[in-house]
């Protein structure tokens, strides 16, 4: 019905027909009278006089198509059938075959997939992952085609050889008549030898009538391997004094603190920083490349014992209080001292304070102490303690009708009250430093 459009010719019964054209045009034509000829596929219909009634067209150029639902372009069969032509054409493709099929027929795929094409299995194309399972019988199998080197590893069985389950553990003998029955074989029957170790590389344990003919076992030599030792299986006593030569030893077995000589392979050791090799010893004594310190705890302390008497003259090793540094110097700070003198202000009554620390730094560094004189070539600087906090400050005396209320913070820091201003010559103070 996609192909052209519907017509129709209705017998009227009496010798006339009614022909419903593509136009839905009702044309009546009389059988009696009519007459119809035919050119190029045009059926013309006249009448008695000739007349012509009507005609129709029968090439496919002419007929009707209803592209509304197929997806086709054309509007007459003719250019229909040409449009589904140019698709097939277009879209034409070639039939591959592979994995044991083939062609027949003399066909070899090309443009193929809209023809008829026969494929068949290729010779030796069926492989072993093609072979489902049980489907080779013995009528498949060619006679002696399955040999030894076919059957893996105790594949066949005692039933594949004709033996039965309860002939386990027997030995197949060949009978006069050439089958193999199995039985077990008398151990009495068997004439055993012995087997002994060849020297002392080995020991053979319950060797007697072990073997079949007589036989002895050692150790090959070069038959012990690295592989075959277990690990920590070589101890000193297994190795030969001497038989360990440097040429013998890997040059990571130095490490850092070894170093090995390039000609003859030995093991040098390394030693610096304070150390020294003295007749292959390490010793203690050498120079210094880096910084260098000894941590001591309290229950892990250093001490030198047997230290000389020194003299007079000689100087002191002293401790870097930042740093921990050992230094040199000719004299030590004193564990404690008295605080150089200061003026105390007492023309007025009440609270006061003063830095006592401060004070000090003042006199031994001459800020703000004009008057400091050192003698020629000394420092500028008396040796001092900068941090307050180095220090514990001490009153062993003040006089008590001057000053009340005297205290001394952490930093130095002294308050006191002057309760009077009538000072005596008695009106002093006696202010200790003591280092921590």
């Amino acid at each position: 019905s996609n192909m052209e459009t519907l017509t129709s010719i209705v017998n009227n019964g009496d010798g006339t027909y009614t022909y419903t054209n593509e136009d839905g045009v009702l044309i009546d034509l009389d059988a009696n009278t009519t007459s119809v000829t035919s050119i190029d596929g045009v059926y013309t219909f006249t009448d008695a006089s000739g007349t012509v009634i009507t005609s129709v067209d029968t090439n496919a150029k002419s007929l009707g198509f209803d592209n509304s639902t197929n997806g086709f372009t054309s509007t007459n069969v003719q250019d229909a059938i040409d449009e589904l032509s140019q698709t097939i054409e277009a879209n034409k493709g070639d039939l591959i075959v592979s994995e044991g099929i083939e062609f027949t027929g003399g066909l070899d795929g090309t443009n193929i997939l809209l023809a008829d094409s026969g494929i068949g299995i290729a010779d030796s194309g069926i492989s072993t992952d093609k072979l489902a399972d049980g489907s080779v019988t013995n009528d498949k199998i060619d006679t002696d085609a399955i040999t030894s080197d076919k059957i893996a590893n105790r594949e066949v069985q005692a039933e594949d050889l004709g033996a039965a389950i309860a002939d386990q553990g027997k030995v197949g003998v060949v009978q006069p008549d050439g089958s193999i029955v199995y039985q077990n074989v008398d151990a009495s029957a068997v004439n055993g030898n012995d087997l002994t170790a060849g020297d002392t590389s080995i020991t053979v344990v319950d060797g007697t009538g072990a073997t079949l003919v007589n036989a002895n076992v050692s150790v090959a030599a070069d038959g012990i391997t690295n592989d075959k030792l277990a690990d920590n299986a070589v101890n000193t006593e297994n190795i030969t004094d001497g038989a360990v030569e440097p040429i013998d030893l890997n040059a990571n077995v130095a490490g850092a603190a070894l170093s090995q000589d390039g000609d003859t392979m030995a093991l040098n050791v390394n030693a610096n920083n304070g150390l020294s090799i003295s007749d292959d010893n390490v010793q203690l004594g050498g120079v210094l490349i880096e910084e260098t310190a000894i941590t001591t705890d309290v229950d892990n302390t250093l001490a030198i014992v047997g230290l000389q008497t020194g003299a007079t003259q000689d100087n002191l090793v002293v401790v870097d209080t930042v740093s921990g540094v050992l230094k040199q110097t000719r004299a030590a700070m004193p564990k404690f001292f008295y605080m150089p003198s200061i003026v105390f202000d007492v023309s007025t009554t009440g609270m006061a304070s003063r830095n006592l620390h401060e004070e000090y730094i003042k006199q031994f560094t001459g800020t703000g102490n004009p008057t400091l004189v050192g003698s020629e070539g000394a420092p500028t600087d008396i040796p001092n303690l900068p941090n307050p906090k180095d220090l514990y400050y001490y009153v062993t005396y003040y006089d008590d009708e001057i000053f009340e209320a005297v205290s001394i913070s952490e930093t130095g820091i002294m308050t006191y009250n002057v309760k009077s201003t009538s000072p005596t010559e008695a009106s002093f103070m006696n202010i200790v430093f003591v280092v921590k």
